[in-house]
């Protein structure tokens, strides 16, 4: 549900001659599949921003490694915001270390050689927790815990346990149904059947409400 493992594409498209575009917007299309259409800092979702605002960030300043900024593989996605507070930034002392993104203190985390899921996790108010200072760091500069994405992570988690909740709905239905309709039918176990079903449809329901309160 958050932060999942990335992984690019073994090749990007190529002019005719096998150079890369000279436009790095030409990548977008390639880039948002590779993010699985998600901030690779916050990890807000591109549909959850009504499918605009988001940028291709070049992960390595082009600032500094101008070599790269029309390279697709150092291309990422990100929301407006989280662009802007990482902007030109890059670690003094590290700007000729094409390889190494952070020293395990201060940098950034390549989303595609390391899974953000060993260093970020969502507790139950939506708030980022981190392992280690590197993803402080990160934290820190993209203001990660800003109220936007803490609300949008309560949203994306109750959204996905009032999806689960209603799978467990449609299946208990379905076996109260098939169980009134057998042989072995018996009253008292059909009204406890129905008595989980109602339980579970309530969870349900407040699952909604919360969803509800927070959309509105």
């Amino acid at each position: 549900m958050f932060y999942p493992i990335l992984t690019r594409r073994a090749n990007y498209t190529t002019k005719n001659d096998g150079t890369y575009y000279a436009d790095y917007h030409h990548y977008l299309t390639e880039i948002k599949e590779d993010c699985q259409e998600r901030c690779v800092y916050c990890d807000a979702l591109l549909s959850e921003h009504g499918n605009e605002g988001f940028h291709i960030d070049h992960f390595r300043p082009y600032a500094h490694f101008v070599e790269l900024k029309s390279n697709p593989n150092n291309l990422v996605l990100a929301c407006s915001k989280c662009n802007i507070w990482k902007s030109k930034n890059w670690p003094t002392g590290m700007y000729f270390h094409v390889h190494a993104s952070h020293d395990g203190a201060i940098g950034f985390i390549d989303p595609f050689l390391e899974p953000l899921s060993n260093y970020f996790r969502v507790d139950q108010s939506g708030k980022l927790l981190t392992t280690g200072a590197v993803a402080e760091y990160m934290l820190e500069l993209l203001h990660l815990n800003r109220e936007s994405r803490i609300q949008l992570r309560r949203k994306r988690a109750t959204l996905h346990k009032a999806m689960q909740l209603n799978e467990i709905v449609d299946k208990k239905l379905k076996d109260l149904v098939d169980y009134m309709q057998s042989d072995d039918f018996d009253r008292d176990t059909a009204r406890n059947m129905a008595i989980s079903l109602r339980e579970v449809k309530d969870l349900l329901t407040d699952a909604l409400n919360m969803l509800h309160k927070r959309v509105s």
